[in-house]
């Protein structure tokens, strides 16, 4: 991800940030392996790209393990600069307590949720309340699997801040990406 972002750079484009999933496994150092911050600061440095390029998302699973832990690798992470998300926000566990407690700039609301939108009372009721507390807690949303106008609109309509899914683009590859932002299509 760190090389692709250097390469587009190199061509003068200005890409938007760059999400990564990271997992459990991820957020647990061993003594074989540097804390998860430096991992990514010497990535970052080796590809000269700095942190707020990169989000790093998160699911509320790969927390459950050890919390604490969790959220010191976390802390560190946001502290140099790194933008992070929970992902899939709304299935697994959905604690709040996770939206409170951990450094979260984004919350990304399943598309399991958007699928039937906006043709379901409930999941439209469900995607508006996480947006309201998402806006309460001054975080930023994104809602995932966007496949059409409809969906687009109302999510639109009732403040989500940004969007992915087929609707805008199916995935793409780091060259076809980079045609996307040439022609200034491309947005964060």
């Amino acid at each position: 991800a760190c090389a692709q972002l250097s390469q587009w750079q190199q061509q003068g484009l200005q890409p938007p940030s760059l999400a990564i999933n990271l997992s459990a496994v991820q957020l647990e150092p061993t003594t074989q392996e540097p804390a998860l911050v430096h991992v990514l600061l010497d990535a970052c440095q080796r590809h000269g790209i700095t942190p707020n390029q990169l989000d790093l998302e998160i699911t509320e699973t790969a927390v459950l393990h050890d919390k604490g832990l969790a959220l010191q690798q976390l802390n560190a992470v946001v502290s140099a600069g790194f933008g992070l998300a929970i992902d899939d926000f709304g299935t697994g566990y959905s604690c709040l307590q996770t939206l409170q407690r951990f450094p979260v700039h984004f919350v990304k609301i399943d598309k399991s949720f958007v699928q039937q939108l906006p043709n379901s009372p409930m999941d439209r009721q469900l995607v508006e309340s996480v947006l309201i507390i998402a806006r309460q807690l001054k975080l930023q949303t994104v809602a995932e699997g966007v496949e059409n106008e409809a969906q687009w609109q109302l999510l639109h309509d009732l403040g989500c801040d940004s969007f992915q899914g087929y609707w805008f683009a199916k995935p793409l590859t780091g060259h076809a990406m980079a045609d996307l932002m040439r022609a200034g299509l491309a947005h964060s």
